[in-house]
């Protein structure tokens, strides 16, 4: 497999993988043909095997793990793996993602669709190495190597044949200690924004229940609330108002125009990602014209992936919806706030109600009569905005941090394709 032409430093070395691992080809070995190890030799103890699903970036994900027998795993023993062992996924997306297996993993037989990489020579830095598999300079050579398949799946002698920048020991150390630094700092930013969002649904499941400094409580059809709540069905607040696709064999516009088009695709954190929308042509605004949604409206999808609700932002205020949604128009504002309405539809309470009145077919659905008999809580206007700021201020909190961690992924992506290539060097210390 070729790799792409470039300049590295006088004391790189370009070389197969084969030859970082001395030309030993059991040292970069796959799994057996599918008929050598099928479905039906899994079991829930014994020998523990790898399998595509186990192999993220750079990450080993301990789910679902299956087993086979001893005596399976004897008749297989020349495809097994060890701790330690660099792994690497024959199809998926991306391409050759690749990992290390854990230490609790001492030892097992790999699937079809992995290679296993071992490293145990002193001119490798496994973590460098692994790292350089997981490069862009990499998986380039691997997509190419997939052109013109249907379902892209690099071959054995392939993962042997690609082509790797080899820097000095030394360097190799200084390089992943570098960008281990900020894969550190990238998984501490991951788990902020997991424990702020475990933290959300946390206050949702006590604020929705109990309110704030409540301590009188009435039991109703969803459980316990404060007695001065109201418990009524959305109906009574509100109006479902319905999109509209475009009309049949007719397409967006090529070019942005002064009418987006938000889609369910379009649905994220809450809000509406406006990085992909879709635009209507002067007609078609004139046919969809009154199947729009305000930004004084909730969303809530109501064709395949049921539930999904947030809060249009005042850019997009009376952009046109998609049929696989609604608008909820509130009616009765000194009554119900479009915050107070979002964030109860998105708690676990708001979404059970929701899936009880969901039709499941191959497409489930969610009819507006039953959106409308959806029950909801109803504090004080007051009460409604002193919880709806305690989400509002975690959610600006989380949004930031995913900001962070946007920019964090580019940063080390540039040092990956700059430190991995010799662009750039890191000093070494004497």
């Amino acid at each position: 497999m070729k790799a792409e032409q470039m300049v590295i430093p006088e004391n790189w070395r370009e070389v197969s993988l084969l030859e970082v691992v001395q030309s030993e080809k059991q040292k970069i070995v796959g799994g057996p043909f599918g008929s050598n190890l099928k479905v039906s030799d899994y079991q829930e103890e014994g020998v523990p095997i790898v399998r595509l699903q186990n192999v993220e970036i750079s990450k080993f994900k301990n789910t679902d793990i299956k087993f086979i027998s001893k005596d399976k795993a004897k008749e297989l023993a020349y495809h097994n793996f060890k701790k330690g062992d660099i792994i690497l996924a024959k199809l998926g997306n991306p391409i050759g993602k690749t990992c290390i297996v854990p230490d609790y993993l001492d030892h097992g037989i790999l699937t079809a669709d992995v290679v296993r990489i071992r490293v145990d020579g002193e001119e490798i830095d496994r973590d460098f190495l692994l790292y350089v598999l997981n490069s862009y300079y990499v998986n380039k050579q691997l997509k190419i190597g997939t052109i013109g398949s249907t379902r892209p799946r690099v071959n054995l002698e392939d993962v042997r044949n690609l082509k790797v920048l080899i820097p000095p020991l030394r360097e190799q150390q200084a390089i992943s200690s570098v960008l281990s630094n900020v894969d550190k700092i990238i998984h501490s930013t991951q788990q902020l924004i997991d424990y702020l969002q475990l933290l959300r649904k946390g206050l949702m499941q006590q604020l929705f229940t109990q309110g704030i400094e409540h301590t009188e409580f009435k039991e109703t059809k969803i459980g316990r609330i404060p007695k001065g709540w109201q418990l009524v069905k959305l109906e009574e607040l509100l109006e479902v108002r319905s999109g509209k696709r475009l009309p049949k064999g007719e397409k967006f516009s090529d070019v942005q125009t002064s009418f987006p088009y938000i889609r369910v695709l379009d649905f994220k954190d809450g809000t509406i990602n406006p990085n992909n929308l879709e635009y209507l042509t002067p007609q078609h605004k004139k046919i969809l014209n009154k199947y729009t949604i305000s930004s004084e409206d909730v969303y809530i999808s109501i064709a395949g992936s049921i539930g999904i609700v947030g809060l249009v932002p005042d850019e997009l205020n009376n952009a046109n919806l998609t049929e696989n949604a609604a608008s909820l128009f509130i009616k009765e504002k000194k009554k119900l706030t479009k915050e107070f309405l979002y964030y109860y539809l998105d708690s676990n309470i708001g979404q059970k109600e929701i899936r009880l009145r969901t039709t499941i077919t191959t497409l489930p659905k969610l009819a507006f009569k039953r959106i409308e008999k959806i029950p909801i809580i109803l504090p004080s206007i007051y009460e409604q905005n002193q919880i709806t700021s305690c989400f509002i201020g975690i959610d600006q909190i989380r949004e930031e941090e995913i900001n962070n961690l946007t920019e964090l992924k580019k940063i080390r992506n540039g040092l990956m394709q700059d430190l991995l290539t010799g662009k750039k060097r890191v000093s070494l210390r004497t």
